[in-house]
Protein backbone atom coordinates (compact mmCIF):
# COMPACT_ATOMS: atom_id res chain seq x y z
CA UNK A 1 0.00 0.00 0.00
CA UNK A 2 1.38 3.63 -0.81
CA UNK A 3 2.21 6.02 2.07
CA UNK A 4 2.36 9.35 1.94
CA UNK A 5 6.44 8.99 1.96
CA UNK A 6 5.92 7.33 -1.24
CA UNK A 7 3.92 9.65 -2.68
CA UNK A 8 6.21 12.55 -1.50
CA UNK A 9 9.27 10.60 -3.17
CA UNK A 10 7.25 9.81 -6.37
CA UNK A 11 6.65 14.27 -6.74
CA UNK A 12 10.36 14.69 -5.89
CA UNK A 13 11.19 12.00 -8.68
CA UNK A 14 8.86 13.59 -11.11
CA UNK A 15 9.90 17.29 -10.35
CA UNK A 16 13.74 16.32 -10.67
CA UNK A 17 12.80 14.83 -14.02
CA UNK A 18 11.08 17.53 -15.11
CA UNK A 19 13.41 19.91 -14.05
CA UNK A 20 16.36 17.69 -15.48
CA UNK A 21 14.36 17.92 -19.16
CA UNK A 22 13.82 21.31 -18.64
CA UNK A 23 17.26 22.56 -17.77
CA UNK A 24 18.27 19.88 -21.16
CA UNK A 25 15.82 22.22 -23.20
CA UNK A 26 16.66 25.26 -22.46
CA UNK A 27 21.07 24.22 -23.02
CA UNK A 28 19.97 22.74 -25.98
CA UNK A 29 18.01 26.62 -27.26
CA UNK A 30 20.97 27.99 -26.43
CA UNK A 31 23.28 26.03 -28.10
CA UNK A 32 20.89 26.39 -30.95
CA UNK A 33 21.31 30.14 -30.63
CA UNK A 34 24.43 30.79 -30.47
CA UNK A 35 24.96 28.36 -33.44
CA UNK A 36 22.57 29.97 -35.45
CA UNK A 37 22.87 33.56 -35.12
CA UNK A 38 26.60 33.30 -35.93
CA UNK A 39 26.02 30.84 -39.21
CA UNK A 40 23.19 33.65 -40.25
CA UNK A 41 26.08 36.34 -39.76
CA UNK A 42 28.29 34.26 -42.18
CA UNK A 43 25.45 33.35 -44.86
CA UNK A 44 24.52 37.40 -45.15
CA UNK A 45 28.25 38.52 -45.53
CA UNK A 46 29.09 35.96 -48.17
CA UNK A 47 25.93 36.88 -49.78
CA UNK A 48 26.95 40.41 -49.72
CA UNK A 49 30.13 39.96 -50.55
CA UNK A 50 28.85 37.37 -54.14
CA UNK A 51 25.75 40.80 -54.29
CA UNK A 52 28.75 42.76 -54.63
CA UNK A 53 31.55 41.59 -56.49
CA UNK A 54 28.39 40.50 -59.48
CA UNK A 55 27.58 43.92 -59.55
CA UNK A 56 31.29 44.98 -59.83
CA UNK A 57 31.24 42.46 -62.56
CA UNK A 58 28.51 43.62 -64.25
CA UNK A 59 29.48 47.08 -64.13
CA UNK A 60 32.69 46.36 -65.66
CA UNK A 61 31.65 44.42 -68.68
CA UNK A 62 28.83 47.16 -69.55
CA UNK A 63 31.64 49.39 -69.63
CA UNK A 64 33.70 47.40 -71.98
CA UNK A 65 30.61 46.76 -73.58
CA UNK A 66 30.25 50.74 -74.50
CA UNK A 67 33.84 51.55 -74.75
CA UNK A 68 33.66 48.78 -77.63
CA UNK A 69 30.65 50.50 -79.07
CA UNK A 70 31.91 53.54 -79.38
CA UNK A 71 35.59 52.57 -80.65
CA UNK A 72 33.20 50.90 -83.38
CA UNK A 73 31.03 54.21 -84.51
CA UNK A 74 34.40 55.73 -84.34
CA UNK A 75 36.09 53.76 -86.93
CA UNK A 76 32.90 53.90 -88.73
CA UNK A 77 32.33 57.28 -88.72
CA UNK A 78 35.83 58.20 -89.77
CA UNK A 79 35.97 55.41 -92.58
CA UNK A 80 33.03 56.68 -94.02
CA UNK A 81 34.08 60.57 -93.64
CA UNK A 82 37.78 59.50 -94.11
CA UNK A 83 37.60 56.18 -96.85
CA UNK A 84 41.17 54.37 -97.25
Amino acid sequence: MLTLHDCVFCMLLFNFVNYKLLLLCIVIIIIIIVLYVPFCVFCFHCIFMCKCVLYYCHRLSTQLQLTNLSYHIFKIHFNIILPH
